[in-house]
């Protein structure tokens, strides 16, 4: 009796741990990160251009030159992506001397108030 009672326990602890080993398996995912894809630099630049137009509502004249100014952006980080592709250090030097440039182009766009919304929003990091 006492053998039939450790052999249950021990298949049942055995399920338990195989059934652990499968959870392991399938690592936590949400639901937004399973949507995300690359978007087009064309795509990622309008994106760009309809968020500055949201919260600094700019003009057309201002929104063709901040959409010239991202699209060159995200055509350079597409670039840099490619060329450091395994060299993760060269690549965010590249990426935050490029944002760098981008920032500036775009402040040049912007009227005083616009910019001083912009430094509120966008406070300057060290790049």
């Amino acid at each position: 009796m006492k053998k039939i009672v450790s052999i249950a326990i021990a298949l049942v602890g055995l399920q338990f741990g195989l059934s652990a080993q499968e959870v392991i398996k399938e690592p936590h995912v949400s639901e937004e990160k399973k949507s995300v894809v690359n978007l087009s630099p064309e795509a990622n630049a309008q994106k760009d251009v309809e968020a500055l137009h949201s919260n600094f509502t700019l003009n057309a004249e201002q929104k063709t030159k901040a959409y010239d100014f991202s699209l060159s952006y995200e055509k350079k980080l597409a670039e840099i992506k490619t060329k450091y592709s395994n060299d993760r250090d060269n690549q965010r030097k590249e990426f935050n001397s490029t944002k760098g440039e981008y920032r500036s182009n775009i402040k040049s766009i912007l009227s005083a108030e616009q910019l001083e919304k912009f430094n509120t929003v966008y406070p300057d990091k060290q790049y």
